[in-house]
């Protein structure tokens, strides 16, 4: 289970692989109405199989920025509730645009910590 609480100046989203060729688009959208940048802070993908976040991935490195922060899992069960049936779904935060100078948020960033079998 994955929970996300309150992140100070962060926007969090949940976009739905509907369309593989809308799916990038969906995301930069929302993350240029947001920050006035294409690229988010951060994506976490779940998705089914691999086959299914791929060509989204690749689209990824191309497009958004290095900074972008992309990790997920391709053999995982999910649960979405937009009432459609989706393939894979990306977690997105983007920082807001209009945060005031000098505030903590300057300093935020994303760290990644892995670990193999690890159990509650």
């Amino acid at each position: 289970m994955l929970t996300v609480g309150y992140l100070p100046g962060i926007k969090v989203k949940t976009i739905p692989l509907l369309q593989p060729t809308q799916f990038v688009g969906m995301i930069s959208k929302f993350s240029s109405n947001v920050s006035g940048s294409k690229s988010p802070a951060a994506i976490i993908m779940f998705s089914e199989r691999q086959a299914f976040i791929t060509a989204a991935v690749e689209k990824m490195d191309c497009t958004m920025s290095p900074e972008t922060v992309i990790v997920g899992d391709y053999e995982c069960q999910f649960q979405h509730t937009i009432g459609y049936i989706c393939v894979a779904v990306a977690l997105v935060f983007v920082k807001y645009s209009n945060k005031p100078h000098g505030n903590v948020l300057e300093k935020l960033s994303f760290m990644l910590y892995y670990q193999v079998d690890c159990y509650p």
